[in-house]
């Protein structure tokens, strides 16, 4: 199917759905267990159709990201020839530094040959003391920082999972050292007619900061074996970055959304302002829209919900209530474009397992601008190999080490609501 038959056959079982709420609510009645049973067969196909069009749309992405990498890889392929008489250029340094990493994953560092300990090496040697410190790099249990090849695996599986590195601002960090953002809020404060010879009146401005430390987070280990390793068909360095990489956005993931930022990050959940809205049992509209309207115009602009995916199926069915009978519209809206994404009352929403269910009085449903919220990365994850441990079960041990902090710069941009 197309994108543009996906769209029209996800709308036509959408109108069959909303027929079913529609007649049961105009009959003033419970769903029928035949009806419920419809309606859920419905949802579930929606539910699918959506998924294969977002990816769908991410294919799209990805092979026009191909193509552009093809043309640029051509492009350095041409400059490294012209210039092979003048010696090794930095692409190839990279690109030995990559087979090298590889061949360690699979053979530990007794694979390696001298001009490959000197190139893993030579990463190394550029790292700040305190990454350097965790690593001899000598034997065959050694950890190595990772090249660029796969810490773009980590980083892809890190995006894939959870919802905050979709929509926070990502700040990559060449060190760990703690940093200064500064904030301020002046929007108190507004100008003034001034009198003639009159003397101009002094306001200050309150300038604070926020603080990003830089927390180590670990993926724990994983196990893999020697006849995975050895394999020259299967891609090690995609597998154990995959691997890697969600074992660390899970954790993160969760501390970005709910972190209290005491010895971890203060998640968004955390930091979002208390809009004092109740959404109650069951939400209508009215209520979405004192919710939108708590967040100051500024930040509506480039705003968008959270919630989990419980608490989206309850304001997938969300009308407004005139006193006696639900009205026909809904809050949800379906993208009826490819690339338009689906909507509650013309806003874009995520989907972020974290964030607490409607069923309790946590902050279930959140509303801003989340590009405020900043995840700080830093660069430099490293990898440990251990072979000995595990040598009897014939497997390899792996643990992948990076550092990560986040924070709201600004918590009037995003605001909560509650259950009751």
């Amino acid at each position: 199917m197309t994108i543009r038959e996906i769209i029209e056959e996800r709308g036509r079982l959408v109108k069959q759905s909303r027929d079913i709420i529609t007649t049961a609510a105009s009959e003033k009645r419970e769903l029928t267990g035949e009806e419920k049973e419809r309606y859920d067969v419905l949802e579930s196909e929606i539910n699918r159709l959506g998924a294969v069009k977002e990816l769908e749309e991410r294919q799209i992405k990805l092979e026009e990201a191909e193509l552009r990498d093809e043309q640029e890889t051509r492009r350095k392929e041409d400059a490294v020839r012209r210039q092979k008489m003048l010696g090794q250029t930095d692409d190839e340094v990279m690109e030995n530094r990559n087979k090298a990493f590889v061949k360690w994953l699979r053979f530990g560092a007794n694979g390696l040959n001298n001009e490959e300990r000197a190139v893993l090496g030579g990463m190394q040697s550029s790292l700040p003391p305190e990454m350097r410190a965790l690593s001899s790099g000598t034997d065959a249990t050694g950890g190595y920082t990772v090249p660029m090849g796969f810490q773009a695996e980590l980083d892809k599986a890190m995006v894939a999972y959870g919802g905050m590195r979709e929509v926070a601002r990502v700040l990559p960090t060449s060190s760990g050292q703690d940093l200064e953002w500064p904030t301020v809020d002046d929007t108190s404060n507004a100008g003034a007619i001034l009198a003639e010879n009159t003397q101009v009146t002094a306001q200050d401005i309150a300038f604070s900061a926020v603080t990003f430390n830089a927390y180590m987070y670990t993926s724990k280990m994983v196990l893999v074996s020697l006849q995975l390793l050895q394999d020259s068909g299967i891609n090690i360095e995609a597998e154990l970055g995959s691997m890697l990489g969600e074992r660390i956005a899970r954790i993160t993931n969760t501390h970005f959304t709910t972190g209290d930022a005491s010895g971890k990050p203060n998640g968004v959940a955390t930091a979002a302002t208390d809009s004092s809205i109740a959404l109650g049992d069951p939400i209508y509209i009215e209520k979405l829209l004192d919710l939108i309207h708590v967040l100051d115009p500024a930040y509506r602009r480039n705003a968008r919900f959270m919630f989990n995916d419980a608490t989206f199926k309850i304001l997938r069915n969300v009308r407004s209530w005139d006193g006696t009978d639900l009205a026909p519209e809904f809050a949800w809206q379906m993208g009826l474009r490819a690339g338009e994404p689906d909507t509650i009352l013309g806003y874009p929403y995520t989907i972020n397992q974290d964030v607490a269910d409607h069923a309790t009085t946590a902050r279930s449903v959140l509303f801003g601008d989340f590009s405020k919220y900043i995840i700080r990365d830093v660069t430099g994850a490293q990898v440990m190999r251990l072979t000995e441990r595990y040598a009897d079960y014939l497997q390899v041990g792996f643990l992948a080490f990076s550092r990560h902090d986040g924070d709201l710069i600004n918590a009037a941009a995003i605001v909560h609501a509650s259950h009751t």
